[in-house]
């Protein structure tokens, strides 16, 4: 797999770890009884990506990288698109 075939799946990976924990979190917020669902889905989610980057590592560490590479770039989109705002020096 090329490296740029494994950013774009690392990028996959990003929308759904980091999309679906803010959609739990979204979900909580508005019933709080919810709450005891966030250790549950934290473990399928930290599961899926387990299983993604292994797949990713099946062709190399550098394919494992460049999905790093992906992800990372993910929640740092994520991040801007939805409003967060760092306010350290």
């Amino acid at each position: 797999m090329s490296s740029i075939a494994a950013a774009i799946a690392g990028m996959g990976l990003g929308i759904a770890y980091f999309g679906t924990l803010w959609l739990a979190v979204i979900h909580v917020l508005k019933r709080p009884a919810w709450a005891g669902w966030l250790p549950f889905l934290g473990v399928v989610r930290l599961g899926f990506l387990g299983l993604g980057l292994a797949a990713l590592g099946r062709d190399g560490t550098s394919s494992v990288l460049a999905g790093l590479g992906g992800l990372w770039l993910c929640r740092l989109v994520l991040l801007r698109q939805l409003g967060f705002k760092h306010h350290g020096a």
